[in-house]
């Protein structure tokens, strides 16, 4: 990870594609766009054209807009990460690297909108961990 291309810190909550992958953490996710929130100044994916290439199948989420399109453009993408690359697995499934914070997503109450009711399913941060717990069980 390196410096946001906006030269600032960004804190505000973004849309994330959820790729079809073996990702234990996104089971029953792929497809969805998830909303999360982001907290960095160092948050930007980096990586060769090589290296891009070589983990295509291991990107996980990508920044997107409301429509669930991955998006370069900010601030769609806060640090404008290569390919919109928001998170990625390691070829198991079973380790995920991601910029934004699931963990600040696990109650209703962590979305700045849960008053107004419009937050209809689980939060998407809790939908992670349960689905890593949900792994762990089954081990």
């Amino acid at each position: 990870l390196v410096k946001n291309d906006s030269g600032r810190f960004e804190c505000r909550w973004v849309n994330l594609y959820t790729e079809n992958t073996g990702c234990i953490f996104t089971a029953g996710l792929s497809g969805k766009c998830l909303n999360l929130p982001v907290a960095h100044a160092e948050g930007k994916f980096f990586a060769s054209p090589e290296t891009l290439k070589s983990i295509g199948t291991q990107v996980v989420f990508r920044y997107a807009g409301a429509d669930g399109r991955p998006s370069m453009d900010y601030p769609l993408n806060p640090n404008g990460s290569l390919e919109a690359i928001a998170g990625i697995c390691d070829p198991t499934g079973l380790v995920l690297g991601l910029m934004p914070h699931p963990e600040r997503f696990v109650d209703f109450t962590q979305h700045p909108n849960w008053r107004r009711g419009t937050i209809a399913e689980e939060p998407h941060g809790l939908a992670i961990f349960k689905n890593a717990v949900r792994y762990a069980k089954g081990r």
